[in-house]
């Protein structure tokens, strides 16, 4: 600034002379002031590219990679959005494999196609999965790619093992059963037993091997039937196979009643279920006679179910069937008694009360034959005031029948005399006919404790008594029961309408003497009127 100064106050002129240097050097540029700035700046970075021109004409894709999961047999199409392409070539690639190269299709496959810059691939397969690779080779080193990721979802498949679906082996042996899944998602096994009842899972704690392996442990006959394992993965339909497991054993009898009664001219049938694999033959025996095809006996088979059925019953039946069951694996009997003795009695749990020491027993017996007596025994129960080794002998009574033909289920009843009030007691009943004695009957316990019931008022006020425990209400042998009965009736009425009995006797004391006085009044009217006219 100094020096302009000095330069101005040597040259009074300077200021112009200056001013005109200026001018003159523009002309020689050719440029105007603000544009020879800028071409000044444009020699400087000659030879570089803009930086918004080169994001503007150069190549790019606009799409993102991303996982593609289809299901076999799917079309799939691969988005590749490329802007500003120009001269530049788009490669299609499978891993190192290149699919298509700008229009042309590279890999003979019918299932491909573009779709504009998109790669289509139809009735995908399970070799279809991988990595596709969308790519611009620019003249830059390295290419301007996208990976799309494609993962094949397969519904599930299983091979079982033994590929036949049969599986035989001994009681008592391990089994393993094996159901080989396959698919993508990796598929779930699950086992179930298949029977005509119920359908039962089986547990996690017998799988194995991601549950396509089901062990078992020392089989038995329960063990054998259908197994049928599942496969899902949530991708098309489940897959099933079946795998039928045979278990040899010996038979297996079982007897539904080891004592069965027959009656004389009467028919009767014995029965046996059997359990056998490999089937068994069976064969019926009277005591140790072989009975074959004997005169008199009928044979039936329905399924497990075996069955002889006698005819005509005598005497001479009454006796020891077995029923012999027979295979390769072994042999098992179950024996049946015929008998003619009466069934075992059944007491009815409803012991009536007569008096405050007397009470009523009843039961019933099934026997063809006659009973010709009964034996009652009975006894007291030590209650908790007697020492823990107390016991009570039996009373036994001999009963003779009440009925002389009382049919098949035949009926007797016994007062029990002398018991002591608010005791428990315990009795047991045996039948006989002329084939001999039935068995004892369960113990029937029972209580002789009294209840006295308060009721309201009535005309009425004989006390009832309650027995708990045979929850059998009873009345003492008092006449004019009706009328008790009745008075029971209208005392209940007097509850549910809040009334009293005096209430009520005096509300039907003033209807009579309503009644009456209609009565009279009539009587009185008739007579006058019998006046008038005469």
């Amino acid at each position: 600034m100094a020096g302009c100064k000095a330069w101005f106050s040597f040259f009074p002129h300077g200021k112009w002379i200056s001013v005109s240097l200026g001018v003159i050097l523009f002309l020689i540029l050719g440029v105007t002031p603000g544009k020879g700035l800028s071409r000044l700046r444009h020699s400087e970075n000659e030879g570089r590219p803009s930086a918004s021109r080169t994001q503007m004409d150069l190549p790019n894709i606009q799409t993102e990679g991303k996982l593609h999961r289809v299901q076999v047999h799917d079309t799939l199409t691969l988005p590749c959005d490329v802007r500003n392409l120009g001269p530049m070539v788009l490669l299609w690639k499978k891993g190192h494999r290149v699919l298509t190269a700008g229009r042309v299709t590279v890999r003979r496959d019918r299932r491909i196609a573009l779709i504009g810059n998109n790669l289509q691939i139809a009735d995908m397969n399970i070799h279809d999965g991988g990595e596709y690779v969308c790519e611009i080779e620019a003249d830059a080193d390295d290419p301007i790619a996208i990976v799309h990721t494609v993962e094949i979802l397969v519904p599930p498949s299983i091979m079982s093992e033994p590929r036949s679906g049969n599986v035989t082996v001994r009681k008592g042996t391990t089994v393993s059963l094996e159901c080989k899944a396959n698919g993508n998602p990796t598929p779930t096994v699950s086992w179930t037993k298949i029977s005509h009842k119920r359908h039962r899972s089986i547990p996690d704690k017998d799988l194995t091997n991601h549950g396509m392996i089901l062990t078992l442990d020392n089989v038995g006959r329960r063990d054998a039937g259908k197994y049928q394992c599942t496969a899902t993965n949530e991708v098309g339909k489940d897959a099933v196979k079946y795998i039928h497991v045979a278990v040899l054993y010996k038979p297996v009898v079982v007897v539904h009643e080891a004592s069965v009664q027959g009656g004389e001219n009467r028919p009767v049938t014995l029965t046996c279920t059997i359990h056998a694999d490999p089937p068994a033959s069976v064969t019926w025996y009277k005591n140790t006679l072989l009975i074959g095809n004997s005169p008199g006996y009928l044979f039936n088979v329905q399924g497990d179910h075996h069955s002889m059925m006698i005819a005509n019953v005598g005497i001479e039946d009454f006796a020891n069937y077995s029923c012999l069951a027979m295979n390769n694996m072994g042999k098992e009997e179950g024996i049946i008694q015929l008998r003619g003795n009466p069934d075992t009695p059944v007491l009815d749990p409803n012991v009536r009360m007569l008096t405050e020491s007397s009470w009523k027993l009843s039961w019933i017996t099934k026997s063809f034959a006659n009973i010709t007596e009964y034996r009652l025994l009975y006894r007291k129960v030590p209650d908790d005031g007697n020492p823990p080794d107390t016991t009570y002998a039996w009373n036994n009574v001999i009963l003779p029948r009440q009925n002389a033909h009382g049919g098949y289920e035949q009926y007797q009843s016994y007062d029990i005399q002398h018991l002591s009030t608010n005791s428990k007691y315990e009795v047991q009943v045996q039948a006989k006919n002329n084939f001999g004695w039935s068995q004892r009957s369960e113990s029937l316990r029972f209580s002789t404790e009294v209840h006295k019931v308060v009721e309201p008022p009535s005309l009425y006020t004989t006390p009832h008594y309650h027995h708990p425990i045979a929850s059998v209400t009873s009345w003492p042998d008092l006449p004019n029961e009706s009328n008790k009965q009745q008075a029971v009736s209208r005392n209940a009425m007097f509850q549910e309408y809040g009334l009293s009995e005096a209430g009520t006797r005096l509300g039907e004391l003033w209807s009579s003497l309503l009644s009456l006085s209609m009565t009279l009044i009539f009587v009185v009217a008739t007579h006058y009127s019998s006046a008038v006219w005469l």
